[in-house]
């Protein structure tokens, strides 16, 4: 049994009259103490709401989207709902915060040199770097190291042939009404193509078919075609996930393509998902994923999550 299970177990003896006052006594003590024995502090333990109605958090005609906010909900609507929708957050993790470290650091090296090094990459990491985001050392030794080894892994093997047309560039995209948005991390011109790149800072590299038909990738290639600017740069032939957290034997990271040939297949996903979110269909799915979900303890489909609720 879990931290979180234990919890919801002594919850349901502390809400049950037929658990007897000496059972339910000790476990509001219990509860009470959590943080002595790993559980959470009583202030942020959800109290029994009855189950209100799923509708009426999305404004009709109003809906904006991202490639980002598709991937969450494509991962759980209800995860989506709640952290997206109804702002539901524990707050940053290490991990998002190194990750947005990352990315912003090499925008300002890339847009600081024509021919950027791994000497400029650790001049810009060091100057933004603030070991209190990551609770001070030794933490935040760790992980200015992994900032530092995906920055070298990235700007040591960079090919020289391949110029770094934009950085950061917003785009957008209107498909079936909803207005889509986003910014792609990088535009590289190779020869005579141009290239998007959207870096991940994941050990954990996605399986190269669901890349292949990325809703993200898709769109960024969907609404640089249909960009003035970038047109006049050239067209999008291709797109990658490039992963620098991840080395390779034979190159330098992990890499992961997608297909052109499924952009149809994208413009038609975007177009259910949005009608899926304007629907305000937030059926939770259920997996491994939820064991580090940061909305589980509202979340119906997990026991503590059934817990803050009468029915």
């Amino acid at each position: 049994m879990s931290v979180l299970e234990g919890e919801a177990w002594l919850r349901r003896i502390a809400a049950d009259p037929a658990a007897g006052g000496h059972a339910r006594s000790a476990a509001i003590e219990n509860l009470a103490t959590g943080p002595a024995w790993g559980g959470r502090d009583p202030v942020r333990i959800a109290g029994a709401l009855r189950r209100g109605s799923d509708r009426g958090i999305t404004i009709p005609g109003q809906l904006r989207l991202s490639p980002s906010q598709a991937d969450s909900y494509a991962r759980c609507p209800r995860q989506y709902a709640l952290e997206r929708r109804l702002k539901f957050s524990s707050g940053p993790t290490a991990h998002l915060t190194l990750g947005n470290l990352v990315h912003h650091v090499i925008h300002l090296t890339d847009d600081a040199n024509d021919h950027p090094s791994v000497d400029d990459a650790i001049s810009t990491l060091d100057e933004h770097w603030n070991g209190s985001d990551f609770g001070g050392p030794p933490w935040a030794d760790a992980w200015y190291g992994r900032a530092r080894e995906m920055l070298e892994n990235l700007y040591e093997h960079r090919n020289p042939s391949h110029e770094v047309v934009a950085s950061e560039r917003e785009v957008a995209l209107d498909a079936e009404g909803v207005r889509w948005s986003g910014s792609v991390d990088r535009i590289e011109r190779r020869g005579s193509q141009l290239w998007i790149v959207d870096f991940k800072t994941s050990k954990s590299p996605a399986r190269a078919d669901e890349v292949a038909r990325s809703i993200q990738l898709g769109f960024y290639v969907l609404a640089a075609q249909q960009d003035p600017d970038i047109a006049r740069w050239g067209d999008i032939t291709g797109a990658e996930l490039w992963y620098p957290a991840v080395p390779q034997q034979r190159k330098a990271f992990a890499t992961r393509q997608f297909n052109m040939a499924f952009l149809p297949e994208v413009r038609k996903t975007m177009a259910q998902l949005a009608a899926d979110v304007e629907a305000e269909r937030w059926d939770p799915v259920p997996g491994d994923a939820c064991r580090h979900c940061t909305v589980r303890s509202s979340c119906p489909a997990v026991p503590e999550g059934q817990e803050a609720y009468i029915s």
